[in-house]
């Protein structure tokens, strides 16, 4: 045996080790951003689909009905509220790595909401007081 052999032999067996380990841990790393972004678009498209439910709800339990909901946003998203004569659109944009992604939701009533807020970051949660008054929904933000 000559001197010096086992440190040789044993940097090869750390070699071998690490040339097996390292594209694990970047599968592994990918694959964890891909589910991250898989949970974001689901937490959007349960927020965007429970917001029209409730205003939808509100809407047709008629006028001075109220509801106050809290909704998760998810990060690198943004939602805005729109209403129209007849019915409103809630549109949630949502930064992925591929571009970005778009849930829209529709709704029976028009939507009036306090123009600080029409168009909300993600991120957080946030706390939303729906009150129906006549044939529109009033969606105010609360603290």
């Amino acid at each position: 045996m000559k001197k010096g052999q086992i440190s040789i032999e044993l940097m090869i067996i750390i070699g071998f080790i690490l040339i097996f380990f390292i594209p694990l841990l970047l599968i592994s790393y990918f694959q964890i951003l891909e589910l991250n972004e898989d949970l974001s678009n689901i937490q959007a498209n349960v927020a965007v689909s429970r917001l029209v439910n409730t205003i939808n709800s509100v809407g047709r339990m008629g006028s001075e009905s109220s509801v106050i909901m809290d909704i998760y946003l998810p990060a690198n998203s943004e939602i805005t509220f729109k209403g129209y004569d007849k019915g409103g659109e809630i549109l949630l944009t949502l930064e992925k790595t591929s571009g970005l992604s778009s849930i829209v939701g529709f709704t029976w009533f028009s939507i009036n909401t306090d123009p600080t807020f029409s168009s909300l970051k993600g991120g957080s949660h946030y706390r939303f007081n729906i009150t129906s008054i006549e044939d529109q929904v009033n969606v105010t933000l609360v603290n």
